[in-house]
């Protein structure tokens, strides 16, 4: 049994660099995983964007198809494109258009900007976490070797 007492020391010494090495591997993963969430909440925001970008030019282009049918109709009956009612039914189409691609466009600002807030939110959370386990990691050695020192130095 005095052998083991005698590596004794080094053990614990071994068990506190392993532990203070498993906690900055911690932070470096959670640093990696912080990372990958940040980049797919910016890619959401950029999709958000471009797909509401897409339903605006599809609010229009049905708004478009709308005003050419009522001018068919308007000119297979006979009526004229100046005609009160037809200027007016267009013109209500387009401003119907013109509402939805800018609602749309508006939805997908508000959601791009929520998912950036996110993401800076993430990086924030992640970021402090990092620290937190990288001054465990210190903390463990520093504890461990005043705890060996105390143990079998004194």
């Amino acid at each position: 049994m005095a052998w083991f007492a005698a590596i004794a020391p080094y053990l614990s010494a071994a068990g506190t660099v392993m532990q203070s090495a498993a906690q900055t591997q911690s932070a470096r993963d959670n640093e990696a995983i912080t990372r990958y969430n940040v980049k797919m909440a910016d890619r959401a925001a950029i999709a958000s964007e471009a797909s509401s970008q897409q339903e605006a030019k599809e609010a229009q282009r049905q708004a478009n198809i709308q005003k050419s049918r009522i001018l068919a109709i308007a000119a297979a009956s006979g009526g004229s494109a100046l005609d009160p009612d037809i200027v007016n039914m267009i013109a209500g189409v387009e401003g119907e258009g013109n509402l939805a691609a800018r609602t749309a466009l508006y939805e997908g600002s508000e959601s791009a900007n929520s998912l950036r807030m996110q993401s800076k939110g993430i990086a924030y959370e992640g970021a402090a976490k990092v620290r937190a386990l990288r001054n465990e990691s210190t903390a463990t050695i520093l504890s461990g070797a005043s705890s060996i020192a105390n143990k079998y130095w004194n």
